[in-house]
């Protein structure tokens, strides 16, 4: 029984992983602008490539509130995509091969080069 208590009032945060993909089916060359840069901003950032986009909530007591985040960084998102969309996991179901995968770009800085 005492497990059961182990989580209860603690903090709860999430990272989301979607990859951006536009029609017809192709990935998007960069990170768009509008979410600002990858590097620095703790929310919306990238993976190894850049159409792997990480949504990163802070953590949180209520479930709810994470939740409501979650879904706030997703329409922002979502407003800035122009022509893209979110596939709803990291893995796509169809992979053509390494080659056209855009790996990540963070920039030219000491701390992104």
């Amino acid at each position: 029984m005492r497990e059961r208590g182990v989580l209860r009032g603690g903090r709860k945060g999430v990272e989301k992983e979607s990859l951006r993909y536009c029609r017809p089916a192709r990935w998007p060359d960069r990170h768009p602008a509008a979410l600002g840069a990858p590097l620095t901003n703790e929310h919306i950032t990238t993976d190894f490539s850049e159409a792997l986009i990480e949504l990163v909530t802070p953590p949180f007591r209520e479930s709810w509130e994470l939740l409501q985040y979650l879904c706030d960084i997703h329409q922002f998102v979502y407003r800035h995509l122009e022509d893209e969309m979110l596939w709803s996991t990291s893995m796509p179901c169809v992979f053509y091969g390494d080659d056209g995968i855009p790996l990540a770009q963070f920039g030219a800085s000491n701390v992104g080069a």
